[in-house]
């Protein structure tokens, strides 16, 4: 990595924006309604509606993340208000024209570019004729119209979703990949939304094979139980869900933070614990991440006895 510092700082730094914008995937997912039976001008403004706050609300924060991190890859260390000031159509042309991210920023079979379907959207640059949807963007003299139908749209609004999709798990799987020392970079007073992070925990889990069967938390304790979904020994992946202990630390700050591990036909195999006080002296660089591994408390659910841990997985 050319520059691990300003990256991982880069990082640090877009977190409160990236959680802002989190916030509004929950409000949209939870207002989103079944259109099969609206009228087609209906459809077309709901339609719309969901394309705007997807590529403005959900993705643009994402692309300005790997516009920041492409600037650093080509050595160039501007600040994040740089970044953060630019217009869309700015960003989605540097992106396409220097990173190559034509073929993820450009809605096929039309290639329309994201800001253009945001302005689209925006600006409600449609009208119904018959039963066709005309869309238009651009500007004069160069406008351009494409006619589509109404699964058409909704295939554009699936696949604009898609690219958010794609933005957010490849950014989710970089910072847990890295969490410890993106970290070192947070501000005190920064502290993620609860929901945000903890959809970027479980995306870190399921990236790794684990699905979250259940999540409590108190200020006593965060207790999760995780299911193995690979094909891989039990007895080696049992180890590797015990090393999300410290994500789970930092995601909670709860004083004992608990995982149980089971198989993947939903047997208890293993509850992996630790207290907050080795996670914190991890955090502020006392100890070595490998800690953990060598003083966690771990009791095998198949014979029901404590064992030693391993710092093999």
């Amino acid at each position: 990595m050319r520059d691990s510092h300003a990256c991982f700082e880069s990082f640090a730094l877009w977190q409160p924006i990236i959680a802002q914008s989190l916030s509004k995937f929950w409000a949209i997912l939870h207002l989103e309604a079944d259109k099969s039976t609206l009228e087609i001008d209906e459809f077309l403004h709901e339609c719309l509606g969901n394309i705007g706050d997807i590529i403005e609300g959900l993705s643009k924060p994402y692309m300005k993340v790997l516009l920041h991190q492409l600037r650093i890859a080509k050595g160039n260390i501007s600040p994040l208000e740089d970044v953060d000031s630019l217009e869309l159509g700015r960003i989605v042309d540097v992106l396409i024209k220097q990173g190559n991210f034509v073929s993820l920023l450009a809605v096929p079979p039309w290639n329309i570019r994201l800001n253009q379907w945001r302005n689209i959207a925006y600006h409600h640059s449609a009208r119904i004729e018959n039963d066709d949807i005309i869309c238009w963007y651009g500007k004069a003299p160069s406008i351009k119209e494409i006619k589509i139908t109404r699964n058409e749209l909704t295939q554009i609004a699936q696949v604009i979703f898609k690219i958010f999709s794609s933005l957010k798990v490849a950014h989710t799987l970089f910072y847990a990949d890295n969490l410890e020392d993106i970290s070192r970079f947070s501000t005190s007073t920064y502290k993620e939304c609860e929901e945000s992070g903890f959809l970027n925990f479980a995306v870190a889990l399921a990236s790794q094979g684990f699905e979250i069967l259940e999540y409590s938390k108190s200020q006593d304790e965060a207790r999760i139980v995780v299911r193995d979904v690979s094909n891989s020994k039990p007895d080696m992946r049992r180890f590797h869900a015990s090393q999300f202990l410290f994500p789970l630390w930092l995601l909670t700050e709860a004083k004992k933070l608990v995982i149980e591990y089971r198989e993947k036909d939903n047997t208890p195999n293993l509850v992996a614990s630790a207290d907050s006080a080795i996670c914190q002296k991890i955090y502020n660089g006392e100890l070595e991440t490998l800690a953990l591994a060598k003083e966690m408390s771990l009791v095998d659910l198949k014979v029901k006895k404590t064992i030693k841990p391993s710092t093999d997985g």
